[in-house]
């Protein structure tokens, strides 16, 4: 098996047995469960397949932009 698909695999393992401790141990509050998903995201986009520094950039820019404009869709004027 090649190498690079070996690594991914083991990868997906510590990362299913992370999870599974995680799930175990499932958060009592909104606070909780954040930090569980932003550690999960983190962990993952970690561990996950390569993905180019600047694209991961301009998907991470795009997110904001999109979130800002849904907060100023939202707002309510006085």
């Amino acid at each position: 098996m090649d190498r690079r698909w070996q690594e991914h695999l083991d990868a997906l393992k510590r990362f299913n047995a992370w999870e599974a401790e995680e799930l175990r141990r499932r958060p009592t509050d909104y606070s909780r469960a954040l930090a569980w998903l932003s550690e999960a995201w983190e962990l993952a986009a970690r561990y996950g397949p390569g993905e180019d520094a600047t694209a991961r950039r301009d998907r991470h820019l795009l997110e904001i932009l999109e979130t800002r404009r849904s907060l100023e869709r939202a707002r309510i004027s006085p």
